[in-house]
């Protein structure tokens, strides 16, 4: 069985990449890589990033929305590392 890899997102007023980057990658779990668990901590947006990945969430057990508050990118990071469950832990950003 393949390693679980936590892919960590830290995410300030996203709105406008965080629905493509989700899909992108639920594509990916979808059809290379069933192991994968997507975490993201919107830390303190203005706009619907948190919402949209909370839809992604409700939907897919593989997707977890934090909502962590006005905090730096590293802090969310970090957070989402402590909730992480996988045994290879990544971060990205939106694309």
């Amino acid at each position: 069985m393949d390693k679980k890899i936590s892919i960590i997102i830290p995410a300030y007023n996203e709105e406008k990449y965080i629905e493509t980057t989700l899909s992108k990658l639920k594509e990916i779990k979808n059809r290379e890589y069933e192991n994968l668990e997507i975490l993201v901590v919107e830390n303190g947006s203005t706009d619907m990033t948190y919402e949209i990945s909370k839809r992604y969430a409700d939907a897919d057990k593989n997707f977890k929305a934090f909502h962590l508050g006005k905090a730096s990118a590293a802090i969310a990071t970090n957070f989402g590392a402590k909730q992480a469950t996988g045994e290879i832990l990544m971060d990205t950003y939106t694309f």
